[in-house]
């Protein structure tokens, strides 16, 4: 008697026993999902067991694999990170109220979650990837601004015969005493 006991006992505190395959008795089927039953499809593993069990408790009844369903309604900031946060701050109109408000987070050592809500309050829309096609736009147009900038002040230091000053270096002429 002593024996049964401790292996009721020893059954019911052992590891935790997942239940992959559930009878719907309704239905008449034997419910899991897609995962599982390709886990089962493999001899020996712990899913194939449970089928087996539940097909040999239940021959009637039809196997049923349900799909998980994937909710796209989540919005995700995969990228979302303190430079991408800074940088897409810096490109804004109104980028010394934003960057003060920045400054005042990470001056209160308050952590990168508190930052993204932050963040994600001002731009709820955001995009990352468009963000951050928004910025490297930015930096391109800050670039060809600075091109032409340079290209006006090279201009101007040409001499009027239309050489640049800065790329002929002045020699003394050579003489030729011999």
């Amino acid at each position: 008697m002593k024996s049964v006991i401790s292996a009721s006992a020893t059954s019911s505190t052992s590891a935790r026993s997942n239940i992959y395959f559930t009878c719907n008795h309704i239905g008449k089927t034997i419910d899991g999902t897609e995962y599982h039953f390709n886990k089962a499809s493999i001899p020996g593993t712990v899913q194939y067991k449970q089928l087996m069990e539940r097909m040999n408790a239940h021959p009637t009844y039809s196997l049923n694999p349900i799909s998980t369903k994937k909710t796209s309604s989540k919005r995700t900031y995969a990228g979302l990170n303190s430079k991408l946060i800074k940088e897409y701050i810096s490109i804004q109109k109104n980028r010394e109220e934003l960057e003060a408000e920045h400054k005042a987070l990470i001056d209160a050592e308050v952590g990168f979650p508190t930052v993204k809500s932050w963040f994600l309050e001002k731009y709820p829309k955001i995009n990352v990837k468009k963000a951050e096609n928004e910025i490297r736009e930015y930096k391109l147009k800050e670039r060809k601004a600075g091109a032409i900038k340079v290209k006006a002040t090279t201009k101007e230091k040409t001499n009027e015969n239309g050489k640049d000053n800065h790329s002929i270096v002045n020699l003394p002429k050579a003489s030729n005493q011999g």
